[in-house]
Formats: structure tokens, C-alpha cells, sequence
């Protein structure tokens, strides 16, 4: 990026639609965050329609896809993107006004708040980084971050392909195939790839590692209202879970660790949603 500001520092506030609010529970949007919410999601069709980049939306906003309206205020938008895509993801974004960048939070020299410093990069980079947050941005012509764009961030997660069968999520961690097909949904004249039911279930119910939030328990509960989840997308999520837990407790054994199993907490949060289908 010689031509371009590689650093920025920005204020972390900078990366909010909205003030999510409680963690037990989300709390409606005003009229206006309303607008700027459903605008980003327009932006981030209108961003990736007819691309042949694999991406899915990830977080609470698929919540609100699947129940059709907002279920509440969301912070961010977050999607995921195939690794093997990254070099085409940086070219489709490049003529669009889209940098990739990779932010770590840092204290500021008055040692009262915390800065983000954002590091232009290219595919590679955004790969391979162990920086806190890895964000597609609006850009100008020098690559400066623009702030008052409709989509002004997307928080980006990379999915790993494992044997052409199974996605590596997070280290150790395969998922099915068939969670990683994007659900098409049309909203205001664009095309959003949102996730399946299963794997939206999955992060809200395990996605804190244990810290379990009001927020996310309702997320779920509405998932599973939706229409859109199946007994079989259960059954997967049983079946992952106890698998995860079986490697937990051979990992803790091996390494003469003590084990903190959260196994049954899941497993009846998972039985509460059986009873909603």
C-alpha cells in the first residue's frame, strides 16, 4: 500500500450503528437507528451483488432477517468469508471504495481510553494477521477511513476450507458443509446471504464461552420461532457440542488440566428450543 495511508487511529466508537444497550436484552431501535441499521444492510447487499466472493452475514442481524423484522438495536454488521477468497474479495472491493484493514485496540498516552489502530493491508495480510479485529471500510482516494458512509465498517471473519468437506471456524472447530451455504433473503431490493438457522443457534448459545447473555438466549429462542430451524438442526447441534466436549475433557486430561464443562447448560438451552419448534 505505497501509494496509500497504511495507520489510522480512530476512536473504537467509530465502529458503531447503534448503542446496543443491555446484555440481557435488546432494546428497540429509535426511528432513526431504524434507518441507519436497515441502510447498512442495503449497502451491504448493493456492496456484494453478483460478486462471486462466498461470504455470509454473520451476528444478530440474521436474527432480525429470519423474524422479518428488527428485533431489537444491532451494533455492527459482521460477515464471514471464505479464505481461499480473500484475493478476489480485495479486488471486487477495490473499484467500490473498500480497504481491508486489521485493528488492534490500544491505550492512549494519557492512559485514560483506548484508540483503535487500524493497519491498511492486502489479502495476505488480512489472512495471516493476529491484530484484534479484522474490518472492510469505505476509503477515499488516499485510503483515508470515511466515517459518514451508510456501510461504515463490516467486521470480517475468515472461514477456512478443511479437505474440500468441512469449514474450520475457530482452531479445532469443523462445521458441517451444509452451515455454510448461504439463506438468500431479499430485503428492500437487495440480496443478503444470511446464515442457516443451525449455525446462528450455535454462536448464541455457545459463542460467549460461557458467559451466557439475556441477549443471546432470546436470539435463539426467536431462531427458533422463525420457521426456518429443523429437529435435524438440533440434532447437529447436540452432536457437535458432545463432540466438542469429548475433546475438551481428553485435551484437559492430556495436559493434567482440570476441565470446566459447560456441557449441560447447552444441552438444556437446546431442549428449550426443541419444545419451541
Amino acid at each position: 500500500m505505497k501509494s496509500q495511508i497504511r495507520f489510522q487511529v480512530k476512536d473504537p466508537f467509530d465502529f458503531t450503528l447503534a448503542d446496543g444497550g443491555s446484555r440481557a436484552k435488546r432494546r428497540r431501535p429509535t426511528k432513526k437507528e431504524r434507518g441507519r441499521i436497515e441502510e447498512a444492510l442495503v449497502a451491504l447487499g448493493a456492496l456484494f451483488a453478483n460478486t462471486s466472493v462466498r461470504w455470509l452475514l454473520d451476528g444478530g442481524l440474521n436474527v432480525s432477517l429470519l423474524a422479518g423484522d428488527l428485533v431489537g438495536v444491532h451494533q455492527d454488521v459482521d460477515i464471514s468469508v471464505h479464505s481461499n477468497d480473500l484475493p478476489k474479495l480485495e479486488k471486487w472491493l477495490k473499484p467500490r471504495g473498500f480497504g481491508l484493514f486489521v485493528c488492534d485496540l490500544q491505550m492512549a498516552a494519557n492512559n485514560q481510553e483506548f484508540r483503535k489502530v487500524m493497519e491498511r493491508v492486502n489479502a495476505r495480510g488480512f489472512l495471516r494477521t493476529h491484530a484484534d479485529q479484522t474490518v472492510l471500510a469505505p476509503i477515499d482516494k488516499e485510503g483515508r477511513f470515511l466515517e459518514r458512509e451508510k456501510l461504515p465498517f463490516i467486521d470480517t471473519h475468515i472461514l477456512e476450507e478443511v479437505a474440500r468437506k468441512a469449514y474450520l471456524d475457530e482452531p479445532d472447530l469443523r462445521f458441517p458443509s451444509e452451515w455454510i451455504r448461504p439463506v438468500p433473503i431479499a430485503f428492500r431490493g437487495v440480496t443478503i446471504n444470511a446464515s442457516c438457522a443451525a449455525r446462528i443457534v450455535y454462536y448464541k448459545i455457545y459463542g460467549q464461552h460461557g458467559e451466557e447473555r439475556g441477549v443471546d438466549i432470546a436470539d435463539a429462542q426467536l431462531v427458533a420461532k422463525s420457521g426456518k430451524m429443523k429437529l435435524s438442526d438440533l440434532d447437529a447441534l447436540e452432536a457437535l457440542f458432545s463432540a466438542m466436549e469429548v475433546s475438551a475433557v481428553a485435551a484437559a486430561k492430556r495436559h493434567k488440566m482440570r476441565h470446566i464443562s459447560d456441557h449441560r447448560r447447552i444441552m438444556r438451552r437446546l431442549k428449550e428450543l426443541r419444545n419451541l419448534l
